[in-house]
């Protein structure tokens, strides 16, 4: 679903009896007083659908489409658009080389109506997994793709992104490097060209995948996934990550530049555990620590501190001072200023009765 100029639309695949063996993209849109009829977008008679597709709608209500489709074995990404009267022949803006994979693509269209797409993409006999790679429409032209993510794990998938502004474009995606594990990894478009890729999320969770991003009124991007904070766990949460912006500069809020907190000590621990953090400003600190179901144990500390390292314990106790029953907790740290906004970050620590 996406919306845009007061119009609301929404896509989705389904089996026709027509087609019974393979899906159709099918649309339909809110004008504000009723829902259209429903519009088989994509058929598949020559090209299939096949590994994802994704809408996004420009400030005028114009829906624009990016879908996967296979042809003869090979997997491309094609782009349609609603005229106003109907939707437009597919167009393939990906390279034509047919020796890639691509699959799942992503769309986003910023202030001026540029278009932004991003896909995961795969050379075969390559000894990687896949890429992700992007490409711009400027109102005339589509780009030539390039590849923004590092090909040396093993596979980048399901990227998604955002434009606030054909200088402000950010790119998220879930990725396996070569130990096997998930992470979230970003990077940016700025009037400087492409940033370097960044870990999001922390080595202390596990499987973090799902990933979405979205601007909010400042254009700062905050970013979402599921994962999970006990490693092989069955349970899986939500987590978040935010960019914070601080005047000229802007930092994402990550533990290495926002402020660091070391290894616990000892962890698992049975009757009080050492928490070192770092602050690189002066700065209003909260220290907190919730059990898994989010909900507060004990404030250890809210007050003011100066820049640099600070140690403080936790006797395992909760707010009244009883002990806590054994298990897992979550301390989060947050510090806030009026010029740095809010950054946080959070560390498992396991009590041992």
């Amino acid at each position: 679903m996406a919306s845009g100029g007061g119009e609301i639309w929404i896509t989705w695949a389904a089996q026709t009896e027509a087609y019974p063996d393979e899906p159709s993209i099918f649309a339909s849109h809110w004008n504000g007083f009723v829902w259209n009829p429903e519009v088989n977008v994509i058929t598949p008679d020559s090209i299939i659908p096949a590994g994802g597709f994704n809408l996004a709608v420009d400030h005028n209500g114009q829906p624009h489409l990016v879908w996967t489709g296979m042809y003869q074995g090979n997997q491309d990404i094609y782009y349609t658009t609603y005229d106003g009267a109907s939707w437009i022949r597919s167009i393939q803006i990906n390279v034509p080389d047919g020796g890639e994979q691509d699959l799942d693509p992503a769309i986003s269209v910023d202030s001026i109506g540029h278009l932004h797409v991003v896909w995961a993409a795969r050379t075969y006999g390559t000894p990687y997994g896949y890429g992700i790679c992007y490409s711009r429409y400027d109102g005339t032209n589509w780009s030539e793709e390039i590849e923004i993510s590092t090909p040396d794990d093993l596979g980048d998938y399901r990227a998604r992104i955002v434009a606030g502004s054909t200088d402000n474009v950010w790119v998220v995606w879930d990725g396996v490097d070569t130990t096997g594990e998930y992470h979230i990894y970003t990077v940016r478009f700025d009037e400087t060209g492409w940033s370097d890729e960044e870990q999001l999320d922390s080595d202390d969770t596990d499987f973090d995948h799902h990933v979405w991003i979205a601007l909010d009124r400042r254009a700062s991007p905050w970013v979402v996934w599921v994962g999970s904070i006990q490693y092989g766990a069955v349970n899986l949460d939500i987590f978040y990550n935010r960019y914070h912006q601080t005047g000229i500069q802007e930092q994402m809020a990550t533990r290495e530049n926002a402020f660091f907190i070391s290894q616990n000590y000892p962890s698992p621990f049975q009757n009080s555990i050492c928490i070192q953090y770092e602050l690189p400003r002066s700065d209003n600190v909260c220290v907190t620590i919730y059990n898994l179901l989010g909900q507060e144990v004990r404030i250890l500390i809210d007050e003011h501190q100066s820049a640099g390292p600070h140690t403080i314990t936790w006797d395992a106790t909760d707010n009244s001072g009883r002990k806590v029953p054994s298990g897992a907790y979550l301390l989060r740290l947050e510090a806030h200023t009026r010029q740095a906004g809010i950054y946080s970050a959070t560390r498992k620590v396991c009590v041992v009765r």
